[in-house]
């Protein structure tokens, strides 16, 4: 249903496929009831090609540099390029939301071929996605522990990490904050001298945009994102007022049994504002199962604009919507929201 969007977002303009009348005439009436609208914040609000992968990619780099030296691997490349389709591919089974997840599962798909053979890269990338289990990069790891190598790689991997103290996180995190906000974030810095690429969050949402929705929701609209409320509020300090912070929640800064696609914070997100019924607008596996799982009525609304290719964007948010279909839509940008829910001064895209 509805349209699919262009790779791009923020500043620059999110581009849409137009979207049928008759398509909008069904939203409306999926999310006639609606009394909240609660969302995703990377690749909805905020546009995060540039940041989060870019972070990925470094983080990668470095930590096969450093498994590669500890275990005297030869003939190692100084950098490891990782596109953003393969970050995708992790991020479309539903199992992989955080992104020092996809790091370390890149990390010992990278090593794989140099320690254990018989693969290649790209085989590794998809025996990890394959093989994985709802426990996700937990998963990814015990199936690497009967190769003596393989598992001091991972030992040195420190990952997961609950506390985010461990290597992967610890350079992960100071790659996208850079040294400074890291520091201030309570971290250790390891590496110093990182500028943090946060700073190419590009945002995606405008004060106009939230000012119409506010139309309709008034002060019932908030955020369930895994991002640490830090990170939100650098990137969508003009937009951060329209949002109930209170009753938002931020994954990062919570224990990780909270994360995406565990329905619970979504649930006292909604029911903190007094609401029952909401729209969860997200651009995951991950959103839309934990849309489909959540105990309040939740309509899930799938953002397609952001992803490299909105078409299977859009087939995976379908699939992961799963027996509540009928209860879902996609749209190729948030700007197009306002427009879908017939609210005054909606956003032409």
């Amino acid at each position: 249903m509805a349209g699919d969007g262009g790779n791009g977002g923020g500043s620059g303009g999110s581009t849409t496929a137009k979207t049928a009348q008759a398509d909008y005439d069904i939203i409306r009436d999926m999310t006639r009831d609606a009394e909240c609208i609660v969302f995703d914040c990377d690749g909805v609000l905020v546009d995060v090609s540039g940041s989060y992968h870019r972070a990925i990619q470094q983080t990668v780099t470095y930590m096969v540099g450093r498994i590669a030296s500890e275990l005297a691997i030869p003939g190692m490349p100084a950098r490891h390029t990782v596109s953003r389709r393969t970050v995708e591919k992790f991020k479309n089974t539903g199992l992989f939301n955080d992104e020092t997840d996809v790091s370390c599962a890149i990390t010992l798909a990278a090593v794989m071929p140099h320690l254990a053979g018989g693969c290649t890269y790209e085989s590794a990338i998809d025996a990890a996605i394959e093989n994985s289990k709802p426990d996700g990069i937990a998963s990814v790891i015990r199936s690497v522990r009967d190769d003596s190598k393989m598992s001091r790689a991972a030992d040195l991997l420190e990952h997961p990490s609950p506390d985010r103290k461990g290597l992967t996180c610890r350079v992960f995190d100071e790659k996208f904050y850079g040294s400074e906000m890291y520091a201030e974030r309570g971290g250790r810095p390891l590496l110093g001298g990182e500028s943090g690429h946060i700073k190419c969050d590009d945002v995606i949402v405008t004060d106009a945009a939230m000012e119409a929705l506010s139309g309709r929701f008034g002060r019932s609209m908030a955020m369930v994102t895994g991002r640490g409320l830090q990170a939100a509020r650098h990137a969508l300090e003009p937009v951060m007022g329209w949002f109930d912070l209170g009753n938002s929640a931020f994954l990062e800064d919570e224990p990780r049994e909270n994360a995406k696609p565990n329905p619970k914070r979504l649930d006292d997100c909604i029911r903190g504002m007094g609401c029952r019924r909401a729209i969860y607008v997200g651009d995951s596996a991950e959103d839309a199962a934990m849309a489909r799982d959540a105990e309040s009525d939740v309509v899930f609304c799938g953002i397609t604009g952001t992803g490299v290719d909105p078409g299977e964007r859009r087939r995976i948010l379908e699939r992961a919507a799963g027996a509540a279909g009928n209860r879902s839509f996609t749209l190729g940008s948030v700007l197009e929201i306002p427009k879908a829910l017939n609210l005054e001064g909606h956003i032409q895209v």
